[in-house]
């Protein structure tokens, strides 16, 4: 059960990033254009990167959520089917390169750029939240087909007591959304 939740919730994450990467590459393409006009607009470049953060910081909880699925839960088997696991790589990919280009762009304007190693040292918490949540659904849906309706109970009031906000789209998503328009 753990490893068709870990890749349903990245598949559908990822899918909710890939909206909130189109909008987030269409605001970097502006700060570029405003950059090669010589506006430099400390503000745009300022929402740029927490919109970036973001959905950086999205990317990396999955990452550390299956990594650390796969070394405590799995004995070192992955727990990401290979197609899912390419995506995963190949967002994070995306984004450590795209972080290169706003690092060089945030200094050109004086201000920070995005650092990785700061991001993946603070988003624990946010991991274990996941994993918590993971490892929840899992127990749930084995006491559900057991038939065990009664133990069902405590796993259930542990899921409903997590924020339901976090379950909704990702931050990264409403805020690049608002930031768009």
């Amino acid at each position: 059960m753990l490893i068709v939740i870990a890749n349903s919730t990245v598949e559908e994450d990822i899918s909710w990033l890939d909206l909130s990467f189109a909008i987030f590459a269409r605001q970097y393409r502006t700060v570029e254009f405003a950059e090669g006009h010589d506006l430099k607009d400390v503000g745009l470049i300022e929402m740029l990167r927490e919109s970036m953060r973001l959905v950086v910081e999205r990317y990396m909880i999955l990452e550390a959520a299956c990594c650390q699925i796969t070394a405590v839960h799995l004995s070192g088997h992955e727990v990401l089917f290979p197609e899912v696991a390419a995506k995963l790589r190949e967002k994070i990919e995306q984004l450590e390169k795209i972080s290169r280009g706003f690092h060089w762009m945030a200094k050109s304007a004086a201000t920070n750029g995005i650092n990785l190693d700061e991001i993946r040292a603070s988003i624990q918490p946010e991991v274990d939240q996941e994993l918590s949540i993971w490892l929840t659904l899992a127990e749930l849906k084995m006491l559900i087909q057991s038939g065990e309706g009664e133990a069902c109970r405590e796993p259930a009031e542990r899921l409903l007591a997590i924020d339901r906000e976090w379950r909704s789209p990702p931050e990264s998503l409403k805020l690049c959304t608002t930031l768009s328009m």
